[in-house]
């Protein structure tokens, strides 16, 4: 009796002390604090913990959001100022041009776009927005550069929007429709107001470069040759084109005041005054068959369609300096260099901010002229669709005899953006118009509820690990009792 007695002590005392081990965390090492538990380690964006290959000791480095990279203090983050902003038939992306941090370059998070692509692409850099055109839809969109707030800026019905810029200075964004052949602008202060600003051409024809000089009053549009006109598109001209065969994308280094653009047909770049004269050639044994391009400081960027390629080359030398982009995969079709040192504003522009918009109520265009043989520029207002100016030369009045902006089919229904779609697509529970104008007007149907979700249960993973905690306690403790007993 008194052995049992004794042994039964044994076995309590035993299995008290493997329990008190096993809750004491014995034989599991002593916790150590992760570096990046106090403050974020000090890392304004993520802190990220490694093990030392020195001491074996846990270390931490901190790493930014995509558009960011590290400061010199290495915790701080700063934001992208200037990346290579291209677009294929499914991504709008962004790539820094410089390794600000090793292992990182996506400038802004991937924007996808329809399998057409994106045929017209431009930003503005003091709103943040991306804009760029939906091939298969007709429809321009703008985002922010963070990839958020997405929405319609302006839709072509039964048309083919294809080249877009923005002018940074007067808010105003031109787009070339290519099967209705016009030259349209749309105010980026207020979408609602837009207006065709020129006629190109009674018929479709080629694909179309088009850019813009807020600082100079002109836009610069191509059709088998290039034509220049005033922002507000007035005093339209033909450049010479005795050198250009076939011009595709337009560049402007505002810089020198030069025009690039591609010519397709002999496959060469070449640039000139603003005026058309001096016509150079750009001789580059890497250059294949260009198609867009894009200027920024000594450089372009070039896509290549043979190289499937966004090339950085010397803008007067062609002197290739590296490939940013290969896709053979992916069509690219647009490229820009995104920087605000691009949108520059020269002093007393009359449509700018500072100076109100010229004091229009919808449109301002900054169109030059000259007083006293120097070239200066001057506002012009001018009004939507429907609508002309006043006495007072600024706000805007309805004007019956003034082209409409009506669909031109009476089956169809106006959207609110201006989209037509069939009538028989109102109140159908599909967004047509794609700003959902067509499924909130007097639309009376029943609105569909979910059900309520079934509550599932689902096992946490820290339980399993208890659990074979216990599981071992009671084995070893039985083990323990046996050797005792016997």
């Amino acid at each position: 009796m008194a052995k049992a007695t004794l042994c039964f002590a044994h076995v309590f005392t035993a299995t008290a002390a493997v329990l008190w081990m096993a809750a004491a965390g014995y034989g599991q090492g002593e916790a150590v604090p992760s570096p990046c538990s106090n403050n974020n380690g000090g890392c304004q964006h993520m802190c990220n913990v490694s093990i030392s290959d020195s001491d074996s000791l846990l270390a931490y480095s901190c790493t930014c959001n995509i558009g960011y990279h590290l400061a010199e203090d290495m915790h701080n983050c700063v934001l992208v100022d200037e990346f290579l902003l291209y677009s294929d038939d499914k991504f709008i992306k962004g790539k820094v041009l410089s390794n600000v941090s090793p292992g990182y370059i996506a400038a802004i998070p991937p924007v996808t776009t329809s399998n057409a692509g994106s045929a017209g692409l431009d930003f503005d850099a003091r709103d943040n927005y991306i804009y760029y055109s939906d091939v298969s839809q007709n429809i321009i969109y703008r985002i922010y550069r963070n990839g958020t707030g997405k929405e319609i800026v302006s839709t072509s019905p039964n048309g083919c929007v294809e080249g877009l810029v923005v002018d940074w200075v007067a808010k105003n964004l031109y787009y070339i429709d290519s099967r209705k052949g016009t030259l349209n602008v749309v105010s980026t202060r207020n979408v609602t107001n837009q207006r065709v600003l020129l006629k190109i051409t009674k018929k479709p024809s080629v694909q179309r470069g088009i850019v813009v000089h807020p600082n100079k009053g002109y836009i610069f549009f191509s059709e088998m040759g290039i034509s220049r006109a005033y922002t507000d598109g007035s005093n339209l001209i033909k450049l010479n084109s005795h050198n250009q065969r076939w011009p595709r994308g337009l560049a402007l280094d505002f810089a020198t005041d030069r025009l690039y653009w591609c010519d397709v047909l002999s496959e060469k770049v070449q640039h000139s005054n603003l005026d058309g004269t001096d016509v150079r050639d750009i001789t580059s044994t890497s250059i294949r068959s260009p198609w867009l391009i894009a200027t920024h400081k000594d450089w372009m960027y070039i896509i290549d369609w043979d190289r499937d390629a966004i090339m950085k080359l010397h803008k007067l030398t062609g002197v290739l300096d590296n490939i940013e982009v290969r896709q053979p995969r992916n069509w690219l079709m647009g490229v820009k260099v995104y920087s605000e040192h691009e949108q520059l504003i020269v002093k007393n522009h009359p449509c700018s901010i500072a100076a109100d918009y010229g004091g229009c109520q919808k449109l301002c265009f900054a169109v030059p002229f000259k007083k006293w043989k120097v070239s200066l520029l001057k506002a012009r207002c001018d009004c939507p669709f429907g609508e002309k100016v006043d006495s007072d030369g600024k706000t805007c009045v309805a004007d019956p005899n003034a082209e409409s902006m009506a669909c031109p089919n009476a089956q169809d229904f106006a959207c609110n953006n201006m989209r037509c779609i069939p009538k028989a697509y109102v109140c159908d529970g599909y967004d047509d118009c794609h700003d959902n104008s067509d499924e909130v007007l007097n639309c009376t149907r029943a609105e569909y509820t979910e059900p309520s979700p079934v509550p599932t249960v689902v096992p946490v993973s820290g339980g399993a690990s208890k659990c074979i905690q216990c599981r071992f306690v009671i084995t070893l403790s039985i083990v323990l009792a046996y050797l005792f007993v016997v």
